[in-house]
């Protein structure tokens, strides 16, 4: 479906006039869903969603609208000619939605990286007030995370390679440490998949979130821990960013609190959080056959637990 005859039945759904290019991005192992950028004759540009789920398409619609109304720069889909917020073809469903400005930021350790870090997290906090008004008119299950850890940790214990340490103390120290304080930490809806891959900035300033779909209720450390992880897999492989990272994560808390300021008992619980969502993608990683990955998040995950750092 990548020409215009198969497209133009579809588009004509929508009052956006004729069409002057499509390009169908290719759907990742992981993606729930696909999308396609559509730009008119007039050079206005959109992305077309596709899922299968209409549930799906039409929650996200409803938490969509609601951020806008708080000011939280989201794509938020066009009404169709008919007033709908999708489109069902066959068994598959679209949405189309304004193409948002601005780039994301990839290269985390060239100069100004702090600055950048702090971006996220005021980024984070700024969605995470949004999405509080949104709890109440989308409804979304909440992660059980400890228990989500004691059914990830077999997986973990049985793929660990034997030249790294032994993975007990590291699991044993997680699951007490989520034990002891994941009643008390604060918890609200999520994007829970807050990487900063999933933002988008021009001239410094934010411009856009994209890809809710794995929205999900939690700590709201999840989201800005989720982050800080993404951001030392990005420096993994090299000793000297390796020891730069906690500088980013203190850049990172500095953003979040300076928009919503972290409770003591969060504070203490990140480098628990960092390891916990570690423990999650080893275990995706292992169940969906990516040996690699898991390989490399279990260097992460150990490399956390050997430097532990305060902020």
């Amino acid at each position: 479906m990548t020409d215009l005859v198969s497209f133009s039945d579809l588009l004509a759904c929508w009052e956006i006039g004729p069409i002057r290019s499509i390009t169908e991005k290719a759907r990742e192992e992981s993606a729930p869903g696909s999308v396609t950028f559509i730009e008119t004759e007039s050079g206005a540009r959109y992305v077309l969603k596709r899922e299968t789920i209409r549930h799906t398409m039409q929650r996200e619609y409803s938490l969509l609208a609601k951020l806008a109304e708080q000011g939280v720069p989201v794509a938020v889909p066009i009404r169709t000619r008919s007033g709908e917020s999708n489109v069902q073809v066959g068994e598959e469903f679209f949405d189309l939605s304004p193409y948002l400005p601005g780039t994301v930021y990839t290269d985390h350790y060239a100069p100004d990286g702090e600055a950048r870090a702090r971006q996220f997290g005021e980024a984070i906090a700024r969605l995470h007030l949004g999405l509080r008004s949104c709890d109440p008119i989308v409804s979304i299950p909440y992660m059980d995370l400890p228990g989500d850890i004691g059914r990830c940790n077999p997986v973990v214990r049985s793929i660990w390679p034997p030249n790294q340490r032994p993975p007990g103390p590291i699991l044993e120290e997680l699951e007490a440490g989520l034990a002891d304080c994941y009643a008390r930490l604060p918890k609200q809806l999520l994007h829970r998949d807050a990487h900063p891959g999933n933002m988008l900035f021009q001239d410094g300033q934010l411009t856009g979130w994209i890809d809710f779909e794995m929205m999900e209720g939690g700590p709201r450390l999840f989201d800005l821990c989720y982050c800080s992880t993404c951001l030392l897999m990005n420096g993994l492989d090299d000793p000297a960013r390796r020891q730069v990272w906690h500088r980013l994560v203190r850049a990172l808390v500095e953003g979040y609190d300076s928009v919503s300021p972290l409770m003591p008992v969060e504070r203490g619980a990140i480098r628990m959080m960092q390891m916990a969502i570690e423990v999650l993608f080893i275990a995706w990683f292992a169940h969906n056959n990516y040996s690699a990955l898991a390989a490399r998040n279990i260097e992460a995950l150990a490399w956390l637990y050997e430097n532990p750092y305060e902020l």
